[in-house]
């Protein structure tokens, strides 16, 4: 057990059949990790002896391993996802986004187009006012609005049937 005088602050949590404990001194310049596993565990000479690892490191140690750990969660989740995804938009985009769409070309080609998410497509498209988010539950159900109202607010090139 780690005397009382090291203690600042003790983080504690149990995955399967593990507990973890993770303590920081209380001038926050080192913490000590400890794992316990099952209660006792066999050794080499057939006796039982308890489960337990600890490891202690200066505390920006830690929290450059959880920096580390937290970018390549990141990194984990964007993979997958268009190159473009999550970026910004620029002024150009959103008008390619807007011509392909009024040309009827659909939200997987031009989310594939501009190596965005479809997801993407159809807010940045509500956001232009080409589409109402209140009339679609799925990318494949969204409809331009009426071509009465795009003429009169001055869009042309709506598809036609």
């Amino acid at each position: 057990m780690t005397p009382a005088s090291f203690v600042w602050r003790t983080f504690e949590w149990q995955f399967q059949d593990h507990s973890y404990r993770l303590e920081v001194s209380k001038n926050g310049s080192l913490a000590r990790f400890s794992s316990h596993g099952p209660d006792r565990t066999s050794t080499k000479d057939g006796s039982t002896a308890k489960n337990v690892q600890l490891l202690e490191m200066p505390m920006a140690v830690w929290v450059a391993l959880s920096d580390a750990v937290s970018q390549t969660r990141a990194q984990e989740r964007r993979s997958g996802l268009p190159a473009r995804a999550g970026k910004s938009w620029s002024q150009a985009e959103c008008q390619k986004v807007a011509k392909a769409f009024k040309i009827g070309v659909t939200i997987e080609d031009i989310a594939n187009q501009q190596n965005r998410t479809e997801g993407a497509i159809i807010a940045r498209l509500a956001q232009l006012g080409l589409i109402d988010r209140e009339t679609f539950a799925h990318p494949s159900l969204i409809a331009m609005k009426d071509t009465k109202s795009n003429l009169q607010s001055g869009i042309s090139g709506s598809p036609s049937h």
